[in-house]
């Protein structure tokens, strides 16, 4: 059964919450000690909570809205289309 657009927005905002959550577990600390990399300048790093807020989106949105396919700013692009 296909989606209508209230519940692709209603899963939209599931998995930003749940990368909310993510991202707020590592607030308040210091970004050194979760960067996992360095985009070639110091104002773009990459950390730990950046990948991790995007996966989970990335899965969450798999399995609610199977055939997606997705464009990261980490994890570049996933799915089929």
């Amino acid at each position: 059964m296909a989606m209508d657009n209230q519940n692709y927005l209603v899963s939209a905002v599931k998995a930003a919450r749940l990368a909310g959550k993510i991202i707020l577990e590592y607030y308040g600390k210091p970004a050194s000690s979760f960067m996992l990399a360095d985009k070639g300048n110091s104002n773009s790093i990459v950390t730990k909570a950046d990948k991790e807020a995007e996966e989970a989106i990335v899965a969450y949105l798999s399995e609610k809205v199977p055939g997606s396919s997705f464009l990261g700013e980490e994890g570049g692009k996933t799915g089929s289309s």
